[in-house]
């Protein structure tokens, strides 16, 4: 090698041992590495060799043991301009130099706080908070240069295919980031990382701990109180269905399913403990549990969760987690299982199956569709409303079917089960609800696929499979055989499935014969009112508990509204008539005439006692009963 490549090596040692030693004492590291170098170039036997100085980065290390972290930064962007430190070392060393400034201004911060006699506790509306609220401002900013810094180095671990990156240093930047990062969920995941190091091992597995702690708070008090709405009483006082359903949106949304996006929470790993999580950090696989510290709103298969085991998101029903290993079918057997529910409810008369791409339809599958009549699906209790729900059905062949056909014969105005989840995910189900509860649907078809169900490319399995390989590997355990072959994905399955429905006024007249009665008694003495069915009536029933306040309908009112509207089986263009009807009273000429009267009456002041008999008598002219009087006089 020629004599000028080892003085960059030598330059290099010099440097790189430099870098390494971020703490006090660098500059001696320093010495021994240029004595090397002032060695090697004596015998250098050109007669124009320069004298060696110290490069930009050796100056940044000796600004930063000096505590001058402005000039640390200028040396380092000097050194990065000029290409003498690796953009590892550049970030990681830049943020530090952020986080030492945020260190710096906080305490001063509150050093100045506690002169002007503020404290924690002090409320913020306070004056006083606004002296040094440009500290606090050079603090966030600080902060926030600090987190964007780190999060960058850790983007050139690996340079030329290289890792150039010590592990300890990355523990490093993963414990400072922990530091500077806005969120819990993300300071937990820096803890598990920085627990690699062990020098920072115990810090870091004792805030781990804590956040985690508090984290799991949060969603299991929105679960327990989630879970005592249920049943429809709150701190031991009842609700109204009103409050019952507002308060369950907002106690749903503090759920571990609630706080995080879908995409983030669609894998989940579960260790064995703490300790089994040390090192692990991929954004492929985000949450990471142990399996005695879970979310008690997760719900797992019969034998699960297990220790050092992958879990996919169920995506239309929240909280629920599946193993990795068959979850592409069981999802699909569940989205089919739902769909022929919901077209039961929507009134269907027959259902057909046909195996289009993998595997055929099977006897398991086909008699988990069924639904007896007044008993439970899947756990949940309530009858279905059919009558002779299955009149008949077969199938073309006993083994390895290609096709089945089953009879229904629906009693029941359609309606929408609250407990289909694929409903709130899929929008050509939305649209099917759409199409048949306002346009009298009577055939449609639609093709459901394994692959689509659990909407996870290849590309991205890959690397969650590197993913867990790493997390296993940290916990030392075997990668095995049984585990490479949970990945393997299951050839697609599809089935095409085709719906014939009832038309909407044969079900209509069937709930209308139950009906007349109902409103004939209710009509006796007011022949001219307009007459409704039973879900007409409730759904009216629900406008008026929601106008028995104000006049105006908020827009969480009008979401509760459209689902009680959906399940009734009303269309969009009924319930505003409806509405409207109750917002603006069609009455006869007879009520009218009462009306004018009883105004007349008012505007004058509190009705007399001797007016009040006169009105009755009129009323009574004119066959009004007392309870429409009461609802003729509130109109005033």
């Amino acid at each position: 090698m020629a004599k000028k490549n080892w003085l960059d090596v030598a330059k290099d040692i010099t440097v790189g041992t430099a870098v390494n030693m971020i703490l006090p004492g660098g500059a001696v590291v320093y010495a021994v590495g240029k004595a090397v170098y002032d060695n090697l170039s004596s015998d250098d036997e050109s007669d124009d060799t320069e004298d060696v100085r110290p490069n930009n980065v050796v100056l940044a290390i000796e600004a930063f043991d000096n505590e001058d972290y402005e000039e640390a930064l200028e040396y380092l962007e000097a050194a990065h301009a000029n290409n003498e430190i690796w953009p590892f070392h550049y970030y990681r060393l830049t943020g530090k130099c952020h986080y030492c400034l945020m260190d710096k201004h906080r305490t001063e911060y509150w050093e100045k706080a506690e002169e002007l006699g503020l404290t924690e506790d002090t409320d913020e509306d306070d004056s006083r908070w606004e002296q040094i609220a440009h500290i606090k401002e050079k603090t966030l900013e600080e902060q926030s240069l600090a987190n964007d810094s780190l999060k960058e180095s850790l983007n050139h671990k690996v340079e030329g295919g290289d890792f150039v990156a010590d592990p300890e240093m990355v523990a490093g930047v993963f414990w400072l980031l922990a530091g500077v990062c806005n969120s819990r969920y993300e300071q937990r995941r820096y803890d598990m990382a920085a627990m690699a190091c062990d020098s920072l091992r115990k810090d870091a597995k004792q805030e781990y701990n804590s956040v985690t702690q508090d984290v799991l708070k949060w969603m299991d008090e929105s679960f327990t109180e989630m879970k005592e709405i249920e049943t429809g009483c709150l701190g031991g006082e009842p609700l109204s269905d009103e409050d019952k359903e507002f308060l369950l949106e907002d106690a749903k949304d503090g759920l571990f399913s609630g706080r995080v996006d879908y995409h983030e929470r669609q894998f989940i790993y579960v260790a064995k403990n703490v300790d089994a999580l040390a090192g692990c950090y991929d954004d492929n696989i985000q949450w990471l549990f142990t399996i005695d510290g879970l979310p008690k709103e997760l719900q797992f298969p019969v034998g699960h969760p297990q220790p050092n085991s992958l879990y996919y998101a169920h995506p239309a029903k929240p909280g629920v987690y599946l193993p990795i290993e068959g979850a592409d079918e069981e999802l699909f057997n569940d989205k089919v299982r739902d769909f022929q529910r919901l077209a039961q409810c929507l009134g269907a008369t027959e259902i057909s199956f046909r195996s289009v791409k993998g595997h055929s339809l099977s006897e398991n599958i086909t008699t988990g569709l069924d639904i007896e009549v007044g008993g439970d699906y899947k756990g949940i209790g309530g009858s279905m409303g059919y009558g002779n729900k299955r009149g008949n059905g077969k199938s073309q062949s006993s083994r390895g079917e290609k096709e089945m056909l089953q009879r229904y014969n629906p009693t029941k105005a359609p309606y929408i089960p609250n407990d289909i989840g694929w409903m709130a995910v899929d929008p050509e189900w939305q649209s099917l609800v759409k199409q048949r509860l306002e346009g009298n649907m009577l055939h449609y078809s639609i093709r459901i696929s394994s692959r689509k169900t659990m909407a996870v490319s290849d590309s991205r399995m890959d690397d969650v499979k590197l993913a867990f390989k790493s997390f296993i590997a940290n916990a030392h355990v075997n990668y095995s055989q049984q585990m490479e072959r949970s990945f393997e994905r299951e050839e697609e399955t599809e089935w095409e499935i085709s719906v014939t429905f009832k038309p909407l006024e044969e079900l209509n007249n069937m709930g209308q014969q139950v009906l007349n009665v109902e409103v004939v008694e209710s009509t006796a003495e007011q022949p001219n009112l307009p007459q409704y069915t039973a879900n007409e009536k409730e759904y009216i029933d629900s406008l008026r508990d929601f106008l028995e306040d104000d006049a105006e309908i908020t827009p969480r009112e009008r979401k509760m509204l459209d689902k009680i509207r959906v399940k009734l089986g009303i269309s969009e263009e009924r319930a505003q008539e409806l509405e409207a009807s109750l917002a603006k009273p069609q009455l006869t000429e007879d009520e009218q005439e009462y009306l004018d009267m009883y105004r007349e009456y008012a505007e004058k002041g509190e009705v007399t006692e001797k007016e009040r008999r006169r009105l009755d008598k009129f009323a009574n002219a004119l066959g009004l009963s007392k309870e429409r009087v009461k609802e003729i006089e509130g109109l005033n």
